[in-house]
């Protein structure tokens, strides 16, 4: 072998000893690319559904679940479990925003379902209630998103009326 430019080295072959490293480092490095292009593309539909979708944790002594705002639909859901010994679900309503230097109350947000919704509670499944909202007073509920996800830890949703939980946390 030469290294004149018009006789150029030859390839590696099976039969060189550096073969097998240079194939292993080649097929290494292929890998790492599609790997790092595989987690950059997971991370962007990741990201992109979390915009989409937000999930917010509820919780007392009585209910435990979630009020979701999905931009897609656009829609409120809501799925909360109850213990024994709750009076019959009525209402279910997303109180707020709470007015700077207030605490214990504030108006109606949004009524997700029982009065002056027309969508009925759904207690169809014991000890669970759950349902989905997209529109609210004969419009979309989309603004009502928006607004909503500026500042959810200035809302909180109210069951009957007394049963009451905080909606900043997002789970």
């Amino acid at each position: 072998m030469s290294d004149d430019p018009l006789f150029p080295r030859k390839p590696p072959t099976p039969k060189d000893p550096s073969y097998c490293l240079k194939m292993f480092i080649g097929v290494l490095m292929v890998l790492v690319v599609l790997a790092v292009c595989g987690v950059a593309i997971a991370a962007l539909v990741v990201n992109a559904n979390y915009l989409v979708i937000q999930r917010n944790c509820v919780s007392n002594e009585s209910f435990l679940g979630f009020i979701t705002t999905d931009k897609n639909g656009p829609s409120f859901q809501w799925d909360l479990q109850f213990i024994i010994g709750t009076p019959t679900i009525n209402t279910i309503h997303i109180m707020g925003p709470i007015l700077p230097g207030y605490n214990t109350s504030s108006t109606l947000f949004i009524a997700l379902c029982g009065t002056p919704s027309t969508l009925a509670c759904d207690l169809s499944v014991p000890f669970l209630v759950k349902g989905s909202v997209n529109e609210y007073n004969g419009a979309g509920v989309n603004t009502l998103i928006n607004t909503f996800r500026e500042k959810p830890n200035a809302y909180y949703v109210l069951v009957n009326g007394g049963y009451r939980m905080d909606l900043g946390k997002l789970c």
